[in-house]
């Protein structure tokens, strides 16, 4: 059985997300939400920008590259990554 994870703050998309992943929304920070590292087959999402620092794996990060750093950990071998940016 597939496991999906998902992490939204906005309330706009959270009614959206909660019909399409039927339980499996968790309402909290991306920041603050847990994933196995290289156990995800996918990840999608609209990476932020804002002029923050974030402390990852040892390093102080800006808020988009925190983003990546955390997705890609968190890929399996041969997962998909689709990340949108916008600036």
């Amino acid at each position: 059985m597939t496991q999906k994870r998902h992490a939204q703050l906005l309330p706009c998309y959270t009614e959206i997300n909660h019909a399409a992943f039927r339980g499996a929304l968790r309402i909290e920070n991306f920041r603050d939400t847990k994933l196995p590292e290289g156990q995800i087959d996918a990840v999608i999402g609209n990476v932020p920008f804002a002029d923050v620092k974030l402390d990852y794996d040892g390093r102080r990060l800006s808020l988009h590259d925190f983003f990546f750093a955390k997705s890609i950990d968190a890929l399996k071998p041969g997962g998909v990554l689709a990340l949108g940016v916008s600036v």
